[in-house]
């Protein structure tokens, strides 16, 4: 009589979603990256654009949440538009406090002051469709 070896083959883990979170004001940046990494994100930080482009280059990244408005010459709106050219598959959240930007149609955007549950639960929203 035979014997039949049977390996048991489990599915791979899931990998954890990396978020980078692109904000120049240190507190609010600090603030939602210490929460959505509470919620079991990795967490990238950028306080520019110039920045927030480094990561890229070392980083496979799930996700961008960035503020509109931003110093150095280049803002959210830039930041949307060249993450959505070069990696179309990565979906962007855009958030400001200016009512003017409400009409920006890119990428989703929450409205600053935003409550850190709603920002976690569009995210949650973003990469679900994007798995």
């Amino acid at each position: 009589m035979a014997h039949l070896n049977l390996m048991v083959l489990s599915a791979p883990a899931p990998r954890t979603p990396t978020v980078m979170v692109v904000e120049d004001d240190d507190i609010i940046r600090l603030t939602t990256a210490d929460f959505l990494e509470s919620c079991g994100y990795i967490v990238l930080q950028a306080a520019s654009v110039t920045a927030a482009k480094r990561w890229f280059d070392s980083h496979a990244i799930d996700l961008v949440f960035t503020d509109i408005e931003m110093p150095g010459g280049l803002n959210g709106i830039d930041l949307a538009e060249w993450v959505q050219t070069n990696y179309p598959n990565i979906p962007v959240i855009v958030t400001s406090g200016v009512a003017a930007h409400a009409a920006f149609g890119l990428a989703p955007m929450i409205k600053k002051p935003y409550a850190l549950e709603e920002l976690q639960s569009r995210i949650q929203s973003a990469l679900a469709q994007e798995y």
